[in-house]
């Protein structure tokens, strides 16, 4: 009977985990770099291609 209900809550979760809704990841090419200026300090512009949803984070780097 435990292993019943074990496998039954399992199969719960899966289902859970498989319809919660997943956070969209930006891919090559969802945004662009426009502007560029080294003179001074580091400035730069980008424009985005695709949605952004509203409190994603987008990192830049210069390491790759």
């Amino acid at each position: 009977m435990k292993i019943k209900a074990i496998i039954t809550s399992l199969m719960v979760l899966a289902a859970l985990a498989a319809i919660a809704p997943k956070a969209p990841a930006l891919e090559k090419g969802d945004i662009a770099i426009v502007e560029f200026n080294i003179d001074t300090t580091t400035k730069f512009a980008f424009v985005a291609l695709e949605f952004i949803p509203q409190g994603t984070v987008i990192y830049f780097t210069d390491r790759g």
